[in-house]
């Protein structure tokens, strides 16, 4: 999947428009990008390490969680006291991210928690909120920094639950955020990206299944 195909699944019965920030977060992204036009973008911020998404993966297979971890983290979570635990956000100056620490301190008071029942779903919550507050932050602080109003969400994580209620809670920004269904690969994402940000061709073009 294309950075750009899941941002435009956000373009799908809304009134979306340039320009905006968007947040993407995913198993293999975790960026916030700067839309100026349909077709200009510019990566503002990246993750130096695991995307969230991955860490989430990791983290519910460590709690048992089983896979994919994002939306069994966040059903745990909602049961869960998200001060039970401190978690880093991890030290990362300006609008980039890393999470390599977060999973590590997890891992580490698991292993300390050894020979007791594991409070998975305090453990869950904590977590999330970890990674959650910290994308929230740097996201809000970009979309003010460029002088933006609108802040959109795309990829996997969108559709974690506690992320979008974060966002939803900001009377100064205008929130975008794809329906859940529509934020996992998808062809209804491709096509909104080939309109929007693509060149029209005639019918009579060949399709290759493959890349030549």
């Amino acid at each position: 999947m294309c950075i750009r195909d899941s941002v435009c699944a956000n373009y799908i019965d809304t009134t979306l428009e340039p320009p905006f920030v968007a947040l993407v977060v995913s198993g293999g992204h975790t960026q916030i990008m700067h839309f100026e036009s349909y077709r200009r973008a510019s990566i503002i911020g990246q993750t130096l390490d695991d995307a969230s998404g991955e860490a989430y993966d990791k983290v519910a297979r460590l709690l048992g969680l089983g896979y994919p971890g994002g939306p069994a983290v966040d059903k745990a979570a909602a049961k869960g006291n998200p001060r039970a635990f401190h978690f880093p956000e991890g030290v990362v100056s300006g609008s980039d991210f890393s999470f390599s620490g977060l999973k590590t301190a997890v891992l580490r008071t698991v292993e300390n928690l050894k020979g007791a029942e594991l409070p998975v779903e305090d453990l869950a919550a904590s977590f999330q909120d970890a990674v959650n507050r910290v994308l929230f932050r740097k996201t809000i602080a970009v979309a003010r920094s460029k002088g933006v109003s609108k802040v959109v969400l795309a990829g996997g994580v969108a559709a974690n639950s506690d992320l979008r209620k974060r966002f939803e809670s900001l009377a100064d920004i205008e929130f975008f955020r794809p329906a859940p269904a529509l934020c996992t690969d998808n062809a209804v994402m491709v096509a909104a990206a080939a309109f929007y940000s693509g060149e029209p061709v005639p019918l009579s073009v060949s399709a290759y299944s493959r890349q030549r």
